[in-house]
């Protein structure tokens, strides 16, 4: 039976993808953003839902476009994906408007597209509302995917806010600098990733027969990113303890670990795995 999805930040990139793949799919799709009449005319032939919908705007504009949308489809609607710019505005409007529906209808899928920085304040708050949700929100299924880098235009289309604090100035140039060395040197496919992302809400294709966690790390360098966030946590620890590790063993240290978490997905794609967990116990 076809699910229908609310797709926020369809202009471009990975929401562009989610409403192609997912109408190929044969699933309902309301496809949101800004100025939808030209920024979403190339969706139209889709078949999807094209509906403007600015997670800037007051809370009282987004209650109305969400019960709007909900509308469109006996059922209302199953799956939402949070992947508009304004992450935390829309994260929280959003889930205001549909949280009594989905609570009402008695089960629904809330997907946030977080990122490899998701201890930044923006990512970060929408990962502990999201675990909030997961744990006190029962049949409603939540899910993160923390993207690291993807061949999109996002580091090509930041408006960079007029810098205000003249000791920010050296910083704000080395991020400046950092972001144009991204631009076309971004090691994730796009269509894969968010293909990817498909399979762990329907539980299909890589995402069959598995049990999902609440955050998934998505791309191989989100993977380096999370074995080096867990070699940190050990060395905090270790430093509370009077035992903080050199810097040269922390270095060794993290990358043993990253190894270590390369190999061991690998040989779960390869269906080791499980037969080395048999011989183990």
């Amino acid at each position: 039976m076809p699910q229908t999805w609310l797709v926020t930040g369809c202009s471009s990139g990975f929401g562009e993808l989610f409403v192609r793949q997912l109408r190929d799919l044969g699933d309902n799709v309301i496809a949101t953003g800004r100025n939808s009449e030209t920024r979403l005319a190339h969706l139209k032939d889709t078949g999807a839902v094209v509906m403007d919908l600015d997670v800037s705007t007051p809370a009282s504009e987004i209650e109305a476009k969400i019960a709007e949308a909900w509308d469109l489809y006996p059922d209302g609607i199953d799956v939402v994906v949070n992947n508009a710019g304004y992450i935390l505005s829309g994260a929280v409007e959003e889930l205001t408007s549909l949280l009594p529906k989905l609570r009402a209808k008695g089960k629904g899928i809330l997907l946030y597209i977080s990122s490899q920085a998701g201890w930044h304040a923006d990512p970060g708050a929408v990962e502990c509302l999201s675990q909030e949700l997961a744990m006190f929100a029962p049949g409603i299924k939540v899910l993160i995917v923390e993207p690291g880098y993807f061949r999109t235009s996002a580091f090509s289309n930041i408006n960079h806010v007029p810098p205000r604090v003249p000791d920010y100035a050296g910083f704000n140039a080395a991020v400046r600098s950092v972001e144009a060395s991204i631009v076309g040197n971004e090691p994730g496919d796009a269509e894969k990733g968010v293909a990817i992302i498909i399979d762990l809400v329907k539980g299909t294709g890589v995402a069959a027969g598995k049990n999902i966690p609440l955050r998934v790390p998505l791309g191989s360098d989100g993977w380096v990113s999370v074995g080096y966030d867990d070699c940190q946590k050990c060395n905090k620890v270790s430093a509370a303890n009077g035992h903080e590790i050199p810097g040269h063993v922390f270095e060794t240290f993290c990358e043993y670990r990253i190894q270590k978490k390369k190999k061991k997905k690998k040989k779960k794609r390869d269906g080791v795995g499980d037969r080395e967990r048999e011989v183990e116990t």
